[in-house]
């Protein structure tokens, strides 16, 4: 996300070491989401009784791919630690009552054909 604000040009991203820099760019939040992704990943995996070197490289991959799609949505304006309380909210509304459907007893004797004319 660009801004033409200058206090918001400036992304708080963690670039390695001193001296030392990492080949990507990622914010803090990254980290951490990328961390959630992979752990609960790994613990869904292991209570289905997957395991090996593969499903471990595709668990990775697949973190990086949740984490990139997430932080698309992730904004100064709205940071992660938003995003459960708005699951949150949301669910918990109140919703407007709907008028149950009426179920309605029909015969055969009560269908009647249509004389053809």
């Amino acid at each position: 996300m660009t801004s033409d604000d200058e206090l918001y040009r400036v992304h708080n991203v963690f670039l390695g070491p001193r001296g030392f820099t990492l080949p990507w760019r990622a914010r803090y939040s990254a980290y951490g989401l990328w961390v959630a992704f992979t752990l609960s990943a790994l613990i869904v995996e292991s209570r289905m009784g997957i395991g090996g070197f593969w499903p471990l490289i595709f668990t990775v991959v697949g973190a990086i791919a949740a984490t990139m799609w997430a932080e698309e949505f992730v904004t100064y304006e709205c940071p992660v630690r938003a995003y459960p309380r708005i699951l949150a909210h949301e669910v918990s509304a109140p919703r407007p009552r709907t008028p149950r459907a009426r179920t309605v007893g029909m015969s055969a004797a009560a269908v009647r054909r249509r004389p053809v004319l």
